[in-house]
């Protein structure tokens, strides 16, 4: 069999003010043929997010929402000799959901910077006392 089949994602995030940022998603995956049959486009849909940062940036505030337009759905035919299935399926697949969250302690990036400086500077102690 000879096919050819693609895909694409677009993503698109915007900070729209200093502590809120937007992001929204959008999948398509175009028709496939495999030996037995096709699937016809499938999963696509359309996602979206808005972020608000919170106590100096300790804290978020997020909102989302998964297939805005409900179109995610999933259909197939296969054939052969002796059957000929048609399929499709369509999940709950509008979901929101709102999200806090808070980190506690410091927020120290240079967290793995440190713990390679000090390996580092072990092995140069190490190389010291080596004897050749």
């Amino acid at each position: 069999s000879e096919a050819i089949n693609w895909n694409s994602r677009l993503a698109i995030n915007l900070k729209v003010m200093k502590n809120t940022s937007v992001q929204v998603t959008g999948f398509y995956a175009g028709p496939m043929k495999n030996p037995t049959g096709t699937v016809k486009g499938m999963m696509n849909g359309v996602d979206a997010g808005i972020k608000q940062d919170l106590f100096k940036g300790k804290g978020s505030l997020s909102l989302n929402v998964t297939d805005i337009f409900n179109t995610r759905k999933f259909q197939i035919h296969n054939y052969g000799d002796y059957f000929d299935y048609n399929g499709y399926r369509k999940r709950e697949s509008r979901v929101a959901t709102l999200t806090f969250s808070y980190r506690f302690g410091s927020q120290e990036s240079n967290l793995f910077k440190s713990k390679k400086n000090q390996r580092s500077n072990d092995m140069q102690m190490d190389n010291q006392q080596m004897d050749y």
